[in-house]
């Protein structure tokens, strides 16, 4: 593909990613596309409306899993991270977007010291436990109360 047709492609991103049909689009434009023409992509995962609704799509949210595959550059990553992360809850009970929530908090987990909210995330089972169990029926009948979220 031409870079001129991947940019234009890239500007469609936010509803090619999550259609049924058009995802098939993005992710031949991305497998063309070298490391400048990947940048018209990757800059819409710091919008935050976009990639929320991108990830609660399922051929969307395979796009972004493709993306992270195929090797974002770290400044794309810690848009990605900044975006979503934010929406743990409500991202982790939608089975689409479960593992690239995982994979941005095993991220975060890597980059060490202020990733408390991380790190306790992955090494809790609850995130797995509450993607199967929506409802959180099972969470409650853990022993200690689990806390997805804290404050402190």
């Amino acid at each position: 593909l031409q870079p001129s047709l991947i940019k234009d492609i890239a500007v469609h991103f936010p509803t090619l990613a999550p259609h049924p049909h058009g995802y098939l689009t993005i992710l031949s434009a991305l497998d063309a596309a070298g490391a400048d023409e990947r940048l018209h992509f990757n800059h819409w995962l710091g919008d935050e409306p976009v990639v929320l609704r991108i990830l609660k799509s399922k051929v969307g949210a395979f796009v972004v899993r493709r993306m992270i595959e195929w090797g974002l550059d770290a400044p794309s990553m810690g848009k990605l991270a900044w975006t979503v992360l934010p929406h743990v809850q409500d991202l982790a009970v939608t089975p689409t977007a479960t593992w690239v929530l995982l994979r941005l908090l095993e991220e975060e987990v890597q980059l060490g010291g202020e990733r408390d909210l991380a790190a306790a995330l992955t090494n809790n089972t609850a995130l797995e436990v509450l993607v199967r169990d929506p409802l959180g029926a099972a969470l409650s009948m853990h022993k200690k109360p689990i806390y997805l979220l804290s404050t402190t």
